[in-house]
Protein backbone atom coordinates (compact mmCIF):
# COMPACT_ATOMS: atom_id res chain seq x y z
CA UNK A 1 0.00 0.00 0.00
CA UNK A 2 1.20 4.00 -1.01
CA UNK A 3 1.98 6.32 0.79
CA UNK A 4 0.21 9.69 0.83
CA UNK A 5 3.38 10.78 -0.15
CA UNK A 6 4.39 8.01 -2.65
CA UNK A 7 0.49 8.98 -4.27
CA UNK A 8 1.09 12.69 -4.56
CA UNK A 9 4.87 12.35 -5.98
CA UNK A 10 2.93 10.02 -9.01
CA UNK A 11 0.28 12.56 -9.27
CA UNK A 12 3.10 15.32 -10.01
CA UNK A 13 5.09 13.19 -12.05
CA UNK A 14 2.05 12.35 -14.54
CA UNK A 15 0.83 15.95 -14.80
CA UNK A 16 4.46 16.83 -15.40
CA UNK A 17 4.73 19.43 -11.56
CA UNK A 18 7.58 19.80 -9.46
CA UNK A 19 5.87 21.03 -6.76
CA UNK A 20 2.69 21.22 -4.78
CA UNK A 21 1.27 23.83 -2.23
CA UNK A 22 -1.79 24.55 -0.15
CA UNK A 23 -3.85 26.22 -3.05
CA UNK A 24 -3.03 22.99 -5.61
CA UNK A 25 -6.63 21.77 -4.47
CA UNK A 26 -7.26 19.81 -7.19
CA UNK A 27 -3.95 17.91 -6.68
CA UNK A 28 -4.58 17.32 -3.59
CA UNK A 29 -8.37 15.96 -3.53
CA UNK A 30 -6.76 13.73 -6.18
CA UNK A 31 -3.98 12.48 -3.46
CA UNK A 32 -6.54 12.29 -0.99
CA UNK A 33 -8.82 10.34 -3.19
CA UNK A 34 -5.77 8.01 -4.19
CA UNK A 35 -4.99 7.40 -0.05
CA UNK A 36 -8.98 6.75 0.27
CA UNK A 37 -9.29 9.79 2.69
CA UNK A 38 -12.46 11.03 1.28
CA UNK A 39 -14.28 11.07 4.42
CA UNK A 40 -12.59 13.48 6.27
CA UNK A 41 -13.42 17.07 5.99
CA UNK A 42 -12.20 19.15 3.46
CA UNK A 43 -10.12 21.32 5.34
CA UNK A 44 -8.46 18.07 7.39
CA UNK A 45 -7.74 16.30 4.05
CA UNK A 46 -5.50 19.17 3.07
CA UNK A 47 -4.13 19.75 6.20
CA UNK A 48 -2.90 15.52 6.36
CA UNK A 49 -1.90 15.68 2.82
CA UNK A 50 0.81 18.53 3.50
CA UNK A 51 1.71 17.16 6.66
CA UNK A 52 2.15 14.04 5.43
CA UNK A 53 4.46 15.54 2.75
CA UNK A 54 5.84 17.84 5.30
CA UNK A 55 7.41 14.55 7.02
CA UNK A 56 8.34 12.18 3.73
CA UNK A 57 11.92 12.30 2.82
CA UNK A 58 10.35 12.41 -0.77
CA UNK A 59 9.64 15.89 -0.67
CA UNK A 60 11.81 19.82 0.60
CA UNK A 61 9.43 22.21 2.37
CA UNK A 62 10.35 25.56 0.79
CA UNK A 63 8.03 28.59 0.99
CA UNK A 64 6.22 30.75 -1.22
CA UNK A 65 5.60 34.39 -0.82
CA UNK A 66 2.95 35.75 -1.88
CA UNK A 67 0.54 38.68 -1.84
CA UNK A 68 -2.52 37.54 0.80
CA UNK A 69 -5.75 39.80 -0.45
CA UNK A 70 -7.51 40.54 2.97
CA UNK A 71 -9.98 43.11 2.19
CA UNK A 72 -8.92 46.71 1.48
CA UNK A 73 -5.29 45.71 2.54
CA UNK A 74 -2.46 43.08 0.73
CA UNK A 75 -0.10 41.37 3.15
CA UNK A 76 2.72 39.29 1.84
CA UNK A 77 2.55 35.82 3.22
CA UNK A 78 4.70 32.78 3.34
CA UNK A 79 3.03 29.80 2.02
CA UNK A 80 4.36 25.96 2.55
CA UNK A 81 5.49 24.15 -0.86
CA UNK A 82 6.80 20.96 -1.39
CA UNK A 83 9.02 20.11 -4.14
CA UNK A 84 9.10 16.55 -5.44
CA UNK A 85 13.05 15.73 -4.68
CA UNK A 86 15.22 13.93 -7.70
CA UNK A 87 16.08 10.41 -7.12
CA UNK A 88 19.72 11.82 -6.97
CA UNK A 89 19.13 13.48 -4.35
CA UNK A 90 20.56 11.77 -1.68
CA UNK A 91 20.30 14.53 1.03
CA UNK A 92 18.41 12.53 3.30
Amino acid sequence: MKSIAEHMADILKENGYKYVWKGDIDLIEECADRAQMKTLHPLRRINNVLAALDRSSLFEKKYLLACNLTGGSSINRRFRCFVLKDKGDDSN
